[in-house]
């Protein structure tokens, strides 16, 4: 009898209650070698070790990043679709429920996740009507239509952002607390919210009363990541400065020797890389900045990067080797050794509200800072490549954001528990 269930590896997309949330770890070779490394600094001779031996692949000056059509080839948008349904899989028990006990559930995830995009996504499959959040004058001017829609409606809504429905200011909050009461009471009936993590971190502060059913992503680790990001093109996959690769290359055929040799064999001969499970690191299991790290390590050769109008999807690269940029030669942006409170400050209250416009009044009103100097620091964390601007808001940018929670936290301030 074949065991066919035993082969079909689980979804990617899990929902999980966020206690159940666990950081990938970094591999553990990492931090000796960290220790290595200091120990080397405090003595006179060299040390040296096998694990520190590279034999030299491409460097960097023979390779070039990719072009973004070659890159969306190689490495295309995450499956959203397949996240909303594992959704539907994931509601399947809350939505079969006649009476609800918590008539309103929330998905909380921490910042680049797309949640908003695949509650979205799911709310226009299944035609729950979708509601949108005030802009921040209409919050600050007390402005409460959003809970006359929701009362007036008949039938199952979503929220996707219910970041974008308060600000941290003494007149910034009245609604996002009448909201989550009358939501919670079940005044709007069935419906779905979706929340930043930071915001949902810093609304448990301001809003005392039971707590909702709550579902996260489950973080995205090593086995995971590798799934996602070996497409059907089976690229191979190489670290540029000693050649390991990232994946496991296609198998090589050997009718001579049984399965188990050949694996055992391959196993021995293939330099496998760390660069996945310190990337499932440093992104913490958010799919949305490990995807995004991926991209921006990925390299070629000068005369691999072909023209996007003469080349066709079989021949993107010749023999299909994608290099990538080892793990320390990736130029992730790092917050200033200068940077104090000022800058603390701005990017928490960036993350608090998942991003601001770009108004540049509203920021001094959040906070205890002059327009210039909330101007001119929103400037330099720009220029270090912690904050991006979009067409309509000031976000912490997709690659600092890693640098820029550990300063935060390093700093005293309150975060997220993802």
């Amino acid at each position: 009898m074949s065991d066919e269930n035993a082969e079909t590896p689980p979804p990617l997309w899990q929902y999980i209650s966020p206690d159940s949330y666990e950081v990938p770890s970094p591999p553990v070779k990492v931090a000796a070698q960290e220790g290595l490394n200091f120990l080397r600094k405090l003595l006179p001779w060299n040390i040296s070790s096998d694990t520190e031996k590279e034999v030299l692949v491409k460097s960097r000056e023979e390779l070039r990043t990719l072009p973004d059509w070659q890159r969306n080839r190689i490495a295309p948008q995450p499956d959203w679709a397949a996240a909303a349904e594992q959704l539907s899989v994931a509601l399947e028990e809350w939505l079969s429920q006649e009476k609800l006990e918590k008539p309103v559930l929330i998905l909380v995830a921490p910042p680049h996740s797309h949640i908003a995009h695949i509650l979205t996504h799911w709310a226009e499959k299944e035609e729950w009507q979708l509601f949108q959040p005030p802009s921040p004058t209409q919050i600050l001017a007390g402005d409460d239509s959003l809970l006359e829609e929701l009362d007036a409606q008949d039938g199952s809504w979503v929220l996707p952002h219910l970041e974008k429905t308060y600000l941290r200011h003494t007149k910034g909050l009245n609604l996002v607390r009448q909201l989550l009461d009358q939501a919670y009471a079940g005044q709007f009936g069935r419906g779905i919210i979706a929340c930043d993590s930071w915001a949902w971190t810093f609304l448990q502060h301001i809003w005392h009363s039971h707590q909702p059913a709550t579902l996260t992503l489950q973080p995205f680790p090593e086995a995971d990541l590798g799934r996602l990001f070996q497409t059907g093109e089976k690229f191979l996959f190489r670290q540029a400065d000693n050649g390991a690769y990232l994946l496991p290359p296609p198998t090589k055929e050997n009718d001579s020797k049984t399965p188990e040799e050949t694996e055992e064999e391959e196993a021995e001969e293939i330099e496998t890389s760390d660069f996945l499970p310190l990337l499932a690191a440093h992104s913490r299991g958010v799919l949305g900045i490990a995807w995004e790290i991926w991209r921006h390590s990925l390299r070629a050769e000068p005369d691999d990067i072909l023209n996007e109008e003469t080349t066709t999807q079989d021949k993107d690269l010749p023999q299909q080797t994608v290099w990538v940029a080892a793990w320390n030669q990736l130029d992730l942006p790092e917050v200033p050794s200068n940077s104090g409170h000022y800058e603390a400050m701005v990017l928490h209250t960036l993350l608090l509200h998942n991003g601001l416009p770009h108004d540049k009044r509203l920021l001094p009103r959040l906070l205890p800072l002059s327009t210039h100097h909330a101007v001119e620091t929103i400037l330099r964390l720009e220029d270090a490549g912690l904050v991006a601007k979009g067409e309509e808001e000031w976000r912490v940018g997709v690659l600092g954001y890693t640098a820029v929670r550990a300063f935060i936290q390093n700093k005293g301030y309150m975060v997220d528990q993802f």
